[in-house]
């Protein structure tokens, strides 16, 4: 594990804050109880500049510091940038891979739950390899588990890491703030005891380079992403 205070760079701090994300836009991811997603692969108008600009400040200016932490590894993206709700622990990192999460400022949970002018989470989306399936079923309204995001959406978060490698802060609370960084490596697991995570997630495979690989031009370089392209 390995947290980057936000306080150290402001204009990456000021870029996760202009992320904004409404409740209701947010839908239960199938088979991850305690799980919402913001839809982007099925709504891409959800992707906004503020969101495109946060991922560029990522890749640009951060991506460098995080490969050297893993030398020796050739490191290419998994999935994402996703928008994630996490109310209940997570699965752990899987083996050869590690996740870097960004605090983003949780969304804003309206006063009556139950209004009709709000739209509630219509149907579940799948958890799945490419982020992008979801369910044929028709879409059915789901009250409660509406009213299960907007009362997480209410409590103030308390945040732990288990099974960490480092015994110092395995099942100890660390706070989580807008724009401050995260680093999870196999088998670490995050575990909202209380409220929720709100933030953008991106998942990485991370693998020993091997005697005579030649597709890695320089060791722990951001070559290996850079061509994404949230767009």
């Amino acid at each position: 594990m390995h947290v980057t205070r936000s306080t150290d760079d402001l204009e990456f701090r000021e870029a996760a804050k202009a992320v904004v994300v409404r409740a209701e836009d947010l839908v239960p991811v199938e088979g991850q109880p305690g799980m919402w997603r913001l839809p982007l692969k099925q709504r891409p108008a959800l992707m906004t500049p503020a969101m495109k600009r946060l991922f560029f400040l990522v890749r640009t200016k951060k991506l460098s510091a995080i490969f050297q932490r893993r030398p020796g590894k050739r490191i290419t993206l998994a999935r994402g940038p996703d928008i994630l709700l996490l109310s209940k622990e997570t699965p752990p990192v899987e083996e050869n891979q590690f996740i870097l999460s960004i605090g983003l400022e949780k969304p804003f949970a309206p006063q009556k739950a139950a209004s009709s002018t709000l739209k509630k989470p219509k149907k579940a989306e799948r958890a799945t390899d490419d982020i992008a399936s979801t369910t044929t079923k028709e879409p059915r309204e789901s009250p409660i588990l509406w009213e299960t995001l907007i009362a997480v959406l209410r409590q103030e978060a308390e945040i732990t890491i288990t099974a960490s490698t480092l015994t110092d802060c395995s099942d100890k609370s660390i706070g989580f703030g807008d724009g401050d960084m995260l680093e999870l490596d196999a088998p670490e697991s995050l575990r909202p005891k209380t409220g929720c995570v709100f933030g953008m997630v991106i998942v990485f495979d991370c693998r020993d380079i091997l005697e005579g690989d030649q597709d890695i031009e320089k060791e722990g370089a951001p070559s290996a992403v850079s061509s994404v392209n949230p767009e």
